[in-house]
């Protein structure tokens, strides 16, 4: 059920905003809310932060930042 609304949302929303929108949820520098999307990310996807480059969200400037490449 939750698969169709999220799929119904991008259809009826504009495929620029959504990338807009995202855009700045990943470049975001505000610390609150950074440092929740990548401590959210730490524990959805399991990461092992020894093999990161920094040990804490807090060391990160933005979301993009904290992906591997960056």
């Amino acid at each position: 059920m939750k698969e169709k609304l999220f799929a119904a949302i991008q259809y009826v929303l504009p495929h620029h905003l959504i990338s807009r929108a995202v855009y700045y949820f990943v470049e975001c520098q505000i610390p609150w809310f950074k440092n929740g999307l990548i401590r959210w990310a730490i524990d959805h996807y399991h990461v092992n932060m020894s093999e990161a480059k920094r040990e804490g969200a807090e060391e990160y400037r933005h979301f993009n930042d904290f992906l591997p490449g960056h």
